[in-house]
């Protein structure tokens, strides 16, 4: 069992700048506390890793890219690392952040259940803006997922988002010299080529969950939720979806009570589809279209629909590392959004939603980067089958605690 005791006693001074004030979160992997720098009287959020995982030599070597990862872009869409080190004398490193008030999107959907699509589209937007700098700079974040989308407000109230948590993010050019690598990310959002463990993987696997976190926000729930509820292990879990969405998207949210434009699921065919090479070139591009796709705003259905025909599924084989599954974000934190004023992007005459065809609650919990709030709450806006047989199963992370209990993940029993 790893120890989770927080690291850190209220009052010590890290390397001499970073008082600590109180210990935001502790996970499976390190804690996160709110510190003061004394240099410049501001508050920050510090990340540790625990002593037990910090005896861990991969996620140590993680932990110690997250801050040149995150420190090398350069966006307001992406959480700000501002200083690294390594504590004496255990030698335990650690960075600083910019300290978040807001909410996170995980938070947002326990909440409310599902977003309106004006809201939907303009957090995206940002998203995908951050996103192309992310990839710009040839990295590839890898567990990009509500949770990681985080909400905060700008001095005048407009809606800002930032992406967080690099922990197992990956460069480009470092994936391209390795013949294996481990499936690292949340199952419910990651690509098919990160559940075979597959080493040339790029910016489009994070395209891929932008498509899945999409889907969940204006329905209320993962599309690959039922699949997880049904799975009797992680590995059928990897086998079920390995070759992308087999119903279509609006059939499924149909089912949830929710009617989406019949054009979503020519966009959601393309932001998911199981080869990258069939996806979206870029997230802007990619979220354009989710715009023209909407049209309509989904509404509340009185009834259910009917399932969609299953596409054939290919051959491919899931790799063995497909059951190391959790490699867990730290943190979940709860404020009301503040108000925002949608700034939508520039749209093209026309726009190909779909890829040429291949050749043959509480109502606040704690959260890791942020200050809690006590804002009053806002109304929302308007505006050939086959089966692999699975190795012997290791032992799945453990997981992190959390303070927002309404739906628990079925892959938590996996």
């Amino acid at each position: 069992m790893i120890d989770t005791t927080p690291l850190l006693p209220e009052g010590t001074l890290v390397c001499e700048r970073y008082r600590v004030v109180r210990c935001l979160k502790t996970g499976a992997m390190g804690g996160i506390y709110q510190v003061l720098d004394v240099q410049t009287d501001r508050f920050r959020a510090l990340k540790t890793l625990l002593p037990d995982a910090a005896s861990d030599e991969d996620l140590q070597r993680r932990f110690e890219q997250e801050a040149v990862v995150a420190g090398r872009v350069r966006s307001e869409h992406v959480v700000a690392v501002t200083d690294s080190g390594a504590m004496s004398p255990s030698g335990a490193r650690f960075l600083v952040m910019e300290l978040l008030e807001g909410v996170d999107l995980g938070v947002l959907l326990r909440e409310r259940g599902r977003l309106e699509p004006d809201e939907v589209v303009e957090i995206l937007e940002q998203a995908a803006r951050g996103l192309e700098r992310i990839h710009r700079e040839g990295i590839v974040h890898r567990d990009l997922k509500p949770e990681n989308i985080f909400v905060c407000a700008r001095d005048d109230g407009e809606r800002l988002v930032k992406i967080i948590d690099f922990g197992i993010a990956k460069n480009i050019a470092s994936l391209a010299t390795l013949k294996t690598t481990r499936a690292l990310g949340t199952p419910l959002y990651m690509a098919p080529e990160q559940l075979t463990g597959d080493a040339t993987i790029d910016a489009r696997a994070d395209l891929h969950a932008l498509g899945l976190v999409a889907y969940a926000l204006l329905v209320g729930k993962p599309y690959w939720l039922p699949e997880a509820e049904v799975a009797p292990s992680a590995y059928a879990f990897c086998n079920a979806v390995i070759d992308g969405p087999k119903e279509a998207a609006t059939t499924r949210a149909r089912r949830d009570g929710v009617e989406l434009p019949a054009a979503f699921d020519a966009w959601f065919a393309r932001a998911v589809a199981a080869r990258p090479e069939d996806r979206f070139e870029s997230a802007e591009e990619q979220i354009a279209g989710l715009v023209l796709a909407l049209g309509d705003h989904p509404a509340p259905l009185p009834q259910a629909g009917s399932l969609a025909e299953p596409r054939p599924r290919s051959s491919r084989p899931v790799a063995a590392v497909a059951v190391a599954l959790g490699v867990v974000a730290l943190g979940l934190v709860a404020m009301e959004p503040k108000p925002f004023v949608a700034a939508r992007m520039r749209l093209p005459d026309s726009f190909p939603l779909v890829a040429p065809p291949a050749p043959s609650s509480p109502a606040t919990s704690a959260h890791p980067l942020v200050e809690p709030s006590s804002a009053p709450p806002r109304a929302p806006s308007r505006t050939s089958t086959r089966r692999v047989a699975p190795p012997p199963e290791p032992a799945l992370p453990s997981a992190e605690p959390s303070s927002a209990p309404p739906r628990r993940d079925p892959l938590d029993d996996l």
